[in-house]
């Protein structure tokens, strides 16, 4: 268990850092960049690239990326009943489609799951160590303030090969060293190695769909709009634990206490990092009786 080494390291005791927000910073020069050898080099330099971009500081945000694709079973039963000529086709669709339409909908994820809304001065500037900053904002990581590109990149959904082209366009530009270094809340990903060349060449051997919730501004409205559809959605098809789940968000809507960023700012907007750790201690003792 991950957390079990953390605390028998040899090197004395770790612990699991519970929030997307780092605790206390001690400059860019505590901060290492992963060091990679052999035929791994290459991601260390891509790293200290990075690192000269953005910052360091940056990279110390962390967050989930989940990876989705249908099932072999499930995309060949929607292509039975559409009216495209191939399979492969049908499926870049569908990828491209709902890449698209997750995109849209990424700030309401955020909106409604975002529980970070607390950080420590130091991630700003030296002299702030240990100073609670709060910037009203739920996901920092996801805000303006977070791990994006430098340009607003605009990408092509009209089909497979326009919308490689329109990410090879910003390498070929300079403003990507390479397509991983698109910021986005949703990327196509091909099975196997991460590139381009894959991705548009050997869609057939399968795609993913890869989240990775940035946000812009939620507006009330428009997230009670896309409950409601998901709602008289699932009232047809008569799936009642998922019409709890929807209800439970929506409650979010109507009641902002109810919202996870609201409870926690509450908690941790005095003694940040110190009541984290104590946290953090406190899980690691629960996982450690449970072993």
């Amino acid at each position: 268990m991950a957390v079990t080494t953390l605390l028998h390291l040899k090197t004395g005791k770790e612990l699991m850092w519970p929030f997307s927000n780092p605790p206390y910073v001690l400059g860019e020069k505590d901060i290492p960049i992963a060091s990679y050898e052999g035929v791994l080099r290459g991601k260390e330099l891509y790293r200290e690239y990075l690192a000269g971009k953005y910052g360091k500081r940056k990279m110390l945000f962390s967050g989930i990326h989940f990876n989705f694709s249908f099932s072999e079973k499930i995309l060949e039963e929607g292509y039975r009943n559409s009216t495209f000529v191939s399979l492969q086709e049908y499926k870049n669709q569908i990828y491209l489609e709902l890449a698209k339409k997750v995109t849209k909908c990424s700030w309401l994820i955020v909106y409604l799951t975002a529980a970070s809304p607390v950080m420590d001065g130091s991630f700003f500037h030296d002299e702030d160590l240990g100073k609670v900053v709060l910037k009203n904002l739920a996901s920092p990581r996801c805000s303006k303030i977070g791990y994006w590109n430098d340009f607003d990149p605009l990408l092509d959904y009209e089909n497979l090969q326009s919308y490689v082209k329109s990410i090879e366009s910003y390498v070929a530009q300079g403003q990507l060293k390479e397509a991983a270094e698109l910021y986005y809340p949703v990327r196509l990903k091909p099975k196997g190695e991460n590139t381009l060349e894959r991705l548009k060449n050997y869609a057939e051997d399968g795609i993913w769909i890869e989240t990775g919730w940035n946000s812009a501004m939620p507006v009330k409205q428009a997230a009670l709009h896309v409950l409601a559809s998901m709602k008289r959605f699932f009232q047809r098809i008569g799936k009642q634990e998922l019409m709890e789940i929807i209800y439970f968000q929506e409650q979010k809507i109507f009641c902002p206490n109810n919202r996870y960023a609201v409870q926690i700012k509450s908690m941790f907007e005095k003694d940040y990092v110190k009541r984290e750790i104590e946290l953090a201690e406190q899980h690691a003792r629960v996982l450690t009786d449970m072993k």
